[in-house]
């Protein structure tokens, strides 16, 4: 049972408020926060942005988690997070737990497998606060706390983060329209957009349009049934172009999906409307 009482939140606010402004703010909101919620995989601070890049903007990681939590994800497995997929899908401002939008399949998922389960981690909740009062359209700010296996937030902190999140919203607003939001890294799309390249390209020049819909929708976690829903077709199809496209890619298995496409991730071009898989799998000569 993780511990955490109503002096801590007090304090949270006090903290806050005398950060107003400056280039602390957020690294004192989080070191607030692990006051609050004492978790051991700490909390993370970062800002959503269509046309970049996740950027951390504050966090209590160490060690292996590091690497994990924001060198693995930087590097592209954003892509693949619910969260951040529901954010850049227009997602409201307010507090959010993982099975609020994860597809059906996602905890079978390889994302799910090897970004949480390989943390130690059961749990992802946190807040998720629209920047359009701010004049940044499509952007976020999102608060993680991850909980491992071992650890159990209580109902009344729970109803404590909620009931939490309008006052936690106009302290972080308040600071950016104070500061002309500088904490926000100014958009930048060549990276991005080389990421988002592989993902909305990967499988082009192998597979059918249809074929590479469903390879997206497997990579995000659903199941053939959801996929069948999703594109409004019969599940026989669904499983047939399933298994077309592990033939064309000589794999056999969700895992061997995965990690083709993060392997792609190391192909990048320059060049628009370029399949990665055409460098990775080229024979060498």
């Amino acid at each position: 049972m993780v511990a955490g009482n109503k002096p801590d939140w007090d304090l949270l606010i006090v903290k806050a408020i005398e950060s107003l402004g400056d280039d602390t703010f957020f690294e004192t909101l989080c070191a607030a926060f692990q006051r609050v919620i004492p978790l051991d995989k700490g909390n993370l601070i970062m800002a959503y942005q269509r046309h970049n890049r996740p950027s951390i903007l504050a966090h209590s990681l160490t060690g292996k988690d590091l690497k994990l939590h924001v060198d693995n994800y930087l590097a592209g497995l954003y892509l693949l997070d619910p969260f951040y997929q529901a954010a850049v899908e227009g997602l409201p401002s307010g507090f959010y737990r993982l099975d609020d939008f994860v597809p059906d399949n996602f905890y079978e998922s390889e994302f799910y497998l090897r970004y949480y389960r390989a943390g130690n981690i059961k749990d992802d909740l946190g807040y998720c606060f629209a920047l359009d009062d701010v004049g940044r359209q499509g952007d976020h700010i999102h608060f993680s706390f991850a909980c491992t296996r071992d650890e159990v937030l209580r109902e009344e902190q729970l109803d404590d983060l909620r009931e939490m999140e309008p006052v936690i919203r106009a302290l972080v607003l308040k600071h950016l329209r104070l500061t002309d939001n500088a904490a926000l890294p100014r958009p930048d799309s060549g990276l991005h957009r080389q990421l988002m390249q592989v993902m909305n390209d990967f499988g082009s020049s192998i597979l059918t349009n249809r074929e590479r819909q469903v390879l997206q929708l497997i990579l995000h976690g659903h199941s053939s049934q959801s996929i069948a829903g999703k594109l409004e077709i019969a599940l026989r199809t669904v499983k047939l172009h399933r298994q077309n496209l592990y033939q064309k890619l000589d794999i056999s298995s969700q895992a061997e999906l995965f990690y083709l496409f993060i392997d792609s991730l190391s192909c990048l071009e320059g060049s628009d409307n370029f399949d990665p898989l055409s460098s990775y799998l080229r024979p060498p000569g």
